[in-house]
């Protein structure tokens, strides 16, 4: 029963989480000469997602009077949900040591290899698309935001 209420209960939790990282991005303070600063990204994300979970709530708003509530064929995923909560644990631990770029781009291969099922598997354009990300992303996080990401095992080469 509470399952046809799940899109209109999940676009109202996570337009309060939303509206929390927003007001919490103010908290976080400009550096010198700089127009952006480590604030700008979480008001951007939580900006976003409370755009997508508006909609989400009408969505589900509409669909709960109408619709209702069959079992689904899905199968649940259970190793890839908790793969990837043990794998951020990891992730967090080797931050520091291994540095940002390495740890944070074997994260996300083996993540999207997680998510992804097996016969769907491209390891190759996986691997490119996590190094691309995540070497943006530093770059981005470096550059335009002046925020300090540790470098590790690379210290010398960035």
């Amino acid at each position: 029963m509470l399952k046809k209420y799940g899109d209109f209960i999940a676009g109202l939790c996570g337009m309060a989480l939303a509206a929390y990282i927003f007001i919490t991005g103010y908290q976080i303070g400009l550096t010198e000469g700089k127009d952006f600063g480590a604030g700008f990204l979480p008001k951007l994300v939580a900006t976003g997602l409370f755009i997508c979970c508006a909609i989400l709530t009408y969505r589900g708003f509409k669909t709960m009077h109408t619709v209702k509530a069959e079992q689904s064929e899905y199968k649940k995923n259970y190793l890839g949900a908790y793969g990837i909560f043990i794998m951020m644990v990891i992730y967090a631990l080797c931050m520091k040591p291994v540095g940002f770029v390495i740890s944070s781009a074997v994260f996300l291969f083996c993540a999207i290899l997680l998510a992804t099922k097996r016969e769907n598997w491209k390891p190759i354009m996986f691997a490119v698309i996590s190094v691309v990300l995540v070497l943006a992303v530093y770059f981005v996080f470096k550059d335009i935001f002046g925020i300090r990401l540790p470098n590790g095992v690379l210290d010398s080469i960035f």
